[in-house]
């Protein structure tokens, strides 16, 4: 006879089949949970994160865009639209800057006296969080306290003011006398000369020299810096020394060819000048630097160029007593300068005087 014999399952075995459960079985249920947790986690990083430094962006180029813009206008003039009505126009470039139209932008801080304004943008949805704050859907899920978004702002300041070192395109100063205004035939150009004027309708009350010109042999002409152009390095507030005579600085020519092309094309040119109010006997002290609209020019005295617009060519033919006159016919004019030949400037002080200012962004 066969005997049967049962064989008892082991204790775990038994254990495991009898309840159901299998120990394995909890441990992968809290690493899924772990796992759920970082990867919402990293979900709140990579797209909660980089939304927010999407909208800071968007806010820092309208915060930039308005605070320029602005600066600009009021460079130009107080009265200027853009400076007048700037609070509007700084949400207008705010809300261009941004993808869905939407920027809050809090009172402008503005000042005419100092030349500076100050723009903050912040964050803005049509539906959501309230002003000024960005909703954030992973993170909220972690956190309920962003249930209510998180703060997004950007901050811009401009100034605008007195270029201090110029990189001048032509090298000839001219007198601070040369600034008033001389009468013409249509009352807005005038010919502003290469040396002191003697003329009783037009004398040059700035300097006491017999001859007419501001210093010894001096018509105004300053070295070309570097050598061989037909650029000057002046600072305001410093002396230069004179380049005497009344010889054409041959290094010009290319530059007045291309002037002369600009206007006859009907395009404008305007230069930044340096100005003097000071003299000695060989040495000019700059004052400051004045934006001047060029429409003509006469230097054939000297040996160089001549050319005149119509208006200009009637302001000269009024304005001219000797054969020694040259310089330039044009006006002075309200002008902002960006580019490289007003590189450095003092802003946030005070607007210039000559009309000359350049703009410079600071966050």
């Amino acid at each position: 006879m066969r005997r049967l014999v049962t064989r008892r399952p082991r204790a775990g075995h038994a254990r495991g089949r009898s309840t159901g459960h299998h120990p394995e079985r909890g441990a992968t249920a809290v690493i899924v949970a772990v796992m759920m947790t970082m990867l919402l986690g990293f979900a709140a990083i990579s797209v909660d994160v980089g939304r927010i430094y999407w909208e800071k962006a968007q806010l820092q180029n309208g915060a930039d865009t308005a605070a320029l813009s602005i600066a600009n206008a009021c460079a130009k003039s107080p009265t200027d639209p853009g400076c007048t009505d700037y609070q509007n126009k700084a949400q207008v470039l705010a809300n261009a800057s941004a993808n869905d139209g939407l920027t809050q932008v809090p009172p402008v801080t503005l000042d005419l006296a100092a030349g500076r304004v100050t723009t903050v943008t912040r964050a803005a949805e049509s539906s959501g969080p309230a002003f000024g704050r960005l909703s954030v859907f992973f993170a909220q899920v972690l956190d309920p306290a962003y249930a209510d978004g998180v703060p997004v702002s950007a901050t811009a300041s401009a100034s605008w003011g007195a270029p201090k070192r110029v990189i001048s395109k032509f090298p000839l100063a001219f007198s601070r006398c040369e600034m008033d205004a001389s009468p013409t035939t249509d009352g807005t150009l005038q010919f502003i000369m290469s040396h002191g004027v003697k003329d009783p309708v037009r004398e040059d009350k700035c300097h006491d020299t017999g001859s007419g010109l501001e210093i010894p042999g001096g018509f105004g002409w300053l070295p070309p810096n570097p050598t061989g152009s037909c650029n000057v390095d002046t600072t305001a507030g410093t002396w230069i020394v004179a380049k005497g005579g009344n010889a054409w600085e041959t290094n010009c020519s290319a530059r007045m060819a291309e002037w002369k092309a600009t206007l006859e094309s009907g395009g404008r040119v305007v230069a930044l000048l340096p100005v003097f109010d000071a003299t000695d006997k060989k040495n000019y002290r700059i004052w400051a630097h004045a934006a001047f609209e060029i429409r003509g020019w006469y230097f054939t005295a000297g040996g160089g160029p001549s050319y005149m617009t119509t208006d200009a060519a009637e302001t000269f033919r009024y304005s001219r007593r000797e054969q020694s006159d040259m310089g330039f016919v044009g006006r002075f004019v309200r002008y902002v300068f960006t580019d490289d030949e007003a590189f450095a400037a003092t802003t946030g002080s005070a607007p210039s005087t000559t009309g000359a200012n350049i703009v410079t962004l600071s966050r």
